[in-house]
């Protein structure tokens, strides 16, 4: 976030470099850092107890708990519905505009 922040910034002052690297190009790199900004952080510090991320982290017990418990659900009511068709028209979309 504060690497696109400063982007915008030196945008705004009219910094040169800046505006004459491409949007397209832009993007990838500011993902690229904070990409390794987070892999960086996250080799650096220590591993949070299990305890403190059983809730947050995904794991096969949640995904078969869940599933049980959707099954009781209308089919408008899942999110996985919703899912799978967000992805088909997103197939859709992409090959008419090919």
């Amino acid at each position: 976030m504060l690497l696109g922040l400063f982007v915008v910034i030196a945008e705004t002052l009219n910094t040169q470099w800046v505006i004459d690297i491409p949007f397209l190009f832009k993007a990838p790199i500011i993902f690229a850092i904070c990409f390794a900004i987070t892999v960086i952080t996250s080799l650096l510090t220590e591993k949070p107890a299990a305890e403190k991320i059983d809730n947050i982290v995904w794991n096969k017990e949640l995904y078969t708990s869940e599933t049980i418990a959707m099954k009781s659900l209308k089919w408008h009511q899942n999110y996985r519905v919703y899912s799978i068709i967000l992805i088909v028209l997103t197939g859709i979309v992409v090959y008419l505009f090919r």
